[in-house]
């Protein structure tokens, strides 16, 4: 089976070579490790840039204005935090001025830095707060269906977002799961589901899709059925199948991987509970050296 960062290479050349058009820039995408492997062997309008995340992301949303489309790669997230002015400010006064109707794209594709500590500038992975303070889409690739719906959907859709992929996840095999049900093109992919079931409902944030698809697996060796969901911080949140599933189900379980203290998964187990009030809701987060686990004083599925 092939690797994931293969898997989202591949996507990624297809994509973008079907836009000519397209300016590829960022740190080493053109020389060196060409981003971690990420931006490998890339064609058309490819430039390696000087490290000034700032400007990157300001002549990126220049090109949108002037109705071009523009992808800045970023080694990893916690550089965007340099060019939270850019996504803040310049989106806002876009939003409030009105861009036009010759509105082009800009998409910035950045590694997420998501295996634990790994120093003072590669320990944020919180890309769901990051969206929240610029009011834009983000969408994260778990797997090769999720990757190519959301790289052919919305690399070089007019406007601005934010697609993150996993370098914990560089040496891993990539999921092949299919999706079997997603968001309405209104919600813009806000979630993805790849099983259905009556027993439980397992909704996962940033890249904790392969955790849920585990503990699905084990509730299953014990007669228990779960829906799986994977959901993006799309703007505005829009869960209402998530919800209805939790609500008929009672049994929800949110996994989220970002360290935000202010996690969107405590907005769907609210809007859950308000749906249901006697579902039994729990919200579990990766800790550093930790595996994934529900804690059974506060959650328990039954077969019942």
């Amino acid at each position: 089976m092939p690797g994931y960062l293969e898997v989202i290479n591949r996507i990624l050349r297809r994509q973008t070579a079907r836009h000519p058009g397209l300016v590829q820039f960022g740190e080493n995408i053109a020389q060196g490790s060409r981003i971690g492997g990420l931006a490998r062997n890339l064609e058309g309008r490819v430039l390696t840039v000087g490290n000034c995340e700032n400007t990157h992301a300001g002549a990126g949303f220049g090109m949108m204005l002037e109705g071009g489309q523009a992808l800045l790669v970023v080694k990893q997230l916690d550089f965007l935090l340099l060019a939270l002015d850019q996504m803040v400010n310049t989106m806002s006064l876009i939003r409030a001025r009105g861009a036009g109707p010759g509105l082009g794209s800009f998409t910035i594709l950045t590694i997420v830095c998501d295996q634990g500590w790994q120093g003072p500038q590669s320990s944020y992975h919180d890309l769901a707060g990051m969206c929240a303070l610029a009011r834009a889409d983000g969408y994260f690739l778990n797997g090769a269906a999720d990757a190519e719906r959301i790289l052919n959907r919305h690399l070089v859709k007019p406007g601005f977002r934010l697609i993150a992929v996993s370098q914990r996840r560089f040496g891993e095999e990539c999921l092949e799961l299919p999706v079997i049900e997603k968001g309405s093109d209104a919600t813009a992919d806000g979630y993805l589901q790849y099983a259905d079931g009556a027993d439980a409902t397992i909704a996962a944030f940033g890249f904790a899709l392969p955790a849920a698809l585990e503990l699905s697996a084990t509730l299953r060796t014990q007669g228990v059925c779960a829906a799986v969901f994977s959901l993006n911080p799309v703007l505005p949140y829009e869960w209402t199948a998530v919800v209805a599933s939790a609500a008929r189900s009672r049994r929800l379980i949110v996994l989220d991987d970002g360290k935000g203290a202010l996690s969107p998964a405590h907005k769907l187990v609210s809007l859950a509970l308000r749906a249901a009030p006697d579902c039994h809701a729990t919200v579990e987060t990766r800790e550093q050296g930790w595996p994934w686990t529900v804690n059974e004083d506060r959650f328990q599925v039954t077969a019942s």
